[in-house]
């Protein structure tokens, strides 16, 4: 999701005062930027694999010198509203739309 000019200017009030004065902790540049755009980090589960499972948006900040990489939960920063995320994921996800993957037969009818 691209940001808009609202949520940039909340990103750069939130993260502005904090951020802008550290130095990078690998090259010690002063120097950071943001991605103008909300990625996602999936959450994990080793035995069952998920479809439209359940995501936590972020913003990266990174460094302009050396590229360190820094990611903010964007809705703790306000960026993203968590109940449009409910009911939109609420809509998209179908029950038991899952696979589980912890007993998966190989070739020979044995489990992995």
């Amino acid at each position: 999701m691209k940001l808009n000019k609202e949520q940039l200017d909340i990103l750069n009030k939130k993260l502005g005062k904090y951020i802008l004065k550290k130095r990078c902790t690998i090259c010690r540049h002063k120097k950071w930027l943001s991605m103008d755009n909300v990625f996602e980090f999936p959450n994990f589960d080793r035995d069952v694999f998920m479809l439209n499972g359940r995501i936590i948006p972020i913003i990266i900040i990174y460094c302009e010198n050396c590229g360190l990489q820094i990611p903010f939960n964007a809705i703790i920063l306000g960026i993203v509203e968590k109940d449009k995320l409910r009911k939109k994921a609420k809509k998209k996800v179908k029950k038991k739309k899952w696979l589980n993957t912890s007993k998966k037969k190989l070739k020979g009818g044995k489990e992995k």
